[in-house]
């Protein structure tokens, strides 16, 4: 498995340093690399705790793993960015709490936003060219679907649209008058920008359990179907979409409270969904048919358990973003916590109060081959660069780092990747930015 992993890993890092390379089974059929020859890192902030809000580029030396000053593009909340190297188009998802009406369509303020823009290789710039509503509060995640002709948008909904009371049951329950939990699918004309919704799907709330909260969308490799991941009721949707853009519901696999889905990623080979969960201790593998069919198989646990329990009681516990290297063996886990006073009065002035203590870092995971479980093989604690609240994570295009954005701690920490996958903590690196949520590479010089 090392020689595997160092062979691999040699390779990606001599394709890094000549360019963008075309291969076929018969080898190399020719190369392109980009005329200013730069990495660029997009890299997206919040407002929270006294943060500044921004979608923001920063220049990254591949060579020596520097990343540059942020420039600041757009004064928002970024919630997901996400590149088509085809068309030359960024896509940045702005999460908004204003209400959707779906009856009332634009009327009731359309929630948040999504804002497109186009590329410029030469030097990582951005030109904007659309904002489009999201039609449901607080856009999480977009996704192309296999063949780029639709984007997929999930809506979180962190913050429920006006409510109404009703008796139920002789009970008397609040309910939200807008549910805006939406699945959105909107064209993508030729030029990158979004045409009007060809389809939305609403997820409701269930009866005596929580509102629903859509998280992640998340293609399998195989391009036969993609999964949301629903927070708010801990289920995960197997959906497909047909050649005009619209829906259709495959099936639900069900794990209920306590999970709160968040991230989910594929093995290449599309045999196998990896879970995690804002709650549970766990990174859950399931088998995955071609026709959606989710089977829990099995569980890798990202924090050892006496780190865990030796933490105070109420303490906070999340897993955020993971990634999954390109051959599928190893697993970044990020998981933030905090067991500083999180009431409402040391809340009051807006302040960066989960500042030490509890859990901020990340896990490194190897997934058996045969099984296809993950094991953890390394937890690593970033404290030490003042990484606090980690929540996004993205591995650098030759996969020879991990860059993680953390949102409290005002950094982005660059970790060495080793040649068996973990990491090399000795040699950490932070670079300050703002309220630091989410990130993507951009590299000039490849093609999907």
């Amino acid at each position: 498995m090392e020689k595997l992993l160092c062979d691999r890993r040699s390779f990606l890092k001599a394709a890094a340093l000549i360019g963008a390379c075309a291969f076929t089974s018969t080898g190399i059929v020719g190369c392109s690399s980009s005329s200013s020859g730069k990495t660029y890192l997009y890299s997206g902030s919040w407002d929270e705790k006294g943060g500044t809000p921004g979608l923001y580029k920063h220049t990254y030396d591949a060579s020596t793993g520097t990343i540059g000053d942020p420039e600041l593009i757009n004064k928002i909340s970024v919630g997901f960015i996400l590149i088509d190297y085809e068309r030359g188009t960024l896509y940045v998802t702005e999460e908004c709490d204003n209400p959707y009406d779906k009856d009332r369509e634009l009327s009731a303020g359309a929630g948040g936003n999504i804002w497109v823009y186009s590329i410029n290789p030469q030097d990582g710039s951005l030109q904007e060219l659309q904002t489009s509503p999201s039609y449901g509060s607080n856009p999480s995640m977009v996704s192309f679907s296999p063949d780029k002709q639709f984007l997929l948008c999930s809506i979180h909904t962190a913050k429920p649209s006006p409510c109404h009371a009703s008796k139920i049951d002789g009970k008397w329950e609040i309910t939200p008058a807008i549910p805006s939990a939406n699945c959105v699918v909107f064209p993508i004309k030729d030029d990158g920008t979004l045409d009007s919704p060809c389809d939305i799907m609403t997820f409701d709330r269930k009866e005596g359990r929580h509102i629903s909260q859509l998280h992640t969308v998340t293609w399998a490799p195989s391009g036969a179907f993609f999964v949301i991941a629903d927070k708010g009721t801990g289920d995960l949707y197997s959906m497909g979409l047909d050649v005009s853009g619209k829906l259709a519901a495959l099936s639900t696999a069900s794990l209920g409270d306590g999970y709160s889905c968040r991230y989910v990623r594929f093995s290449p080979d599309s045999k196998y969904c990896y879970v995690n969960f804002e709650s549970a201790n766990e990174v859950v593998t399931f088998s995955a048919d071609e026709n959606g069919n989710l089977t829990k198989i099995g569980s890798g646990i990202p924090v050892p358990e006496d780190i865990r329990n030796s933490m105070p009681k109420g303490c906070k516990f999340e897993q955020q973003d993971m990634k999954i290297t390109n051959d599928g063996t190893i697993i970044y886990d990020v998981v933030r916590g905090s067991n500083d006073d999180t009431s409402k009065e040391a809340d009051t002035y807006g302040e960066k109060i989960h500042s030490d203590g509890g859990f901020q870092g990340v896990s490194v995971l190897k997934i058996n081959s045969s099984t296809g479980i993950p094991e953890r093989v390394q937890w690593i604690d970033l404290s030490s660069q003042q990484g606090w609240w980690p929540r996004g994570i993205a591995l650098t295009p030759a996969e020879d780092r991990v860059i993680v954005a953390c949102l409290y701690g005002d950094k982005l920490i660059e970790i060495p990747i080793n040649d068996d996958g973990t990491l090399d903590d000795m040699n950490m690196k932070a670079f300050d930015q703002d309220t630091a949520a989410n990130l993507t590479f951009y590299d000039p010089s490849l093609k999907e």
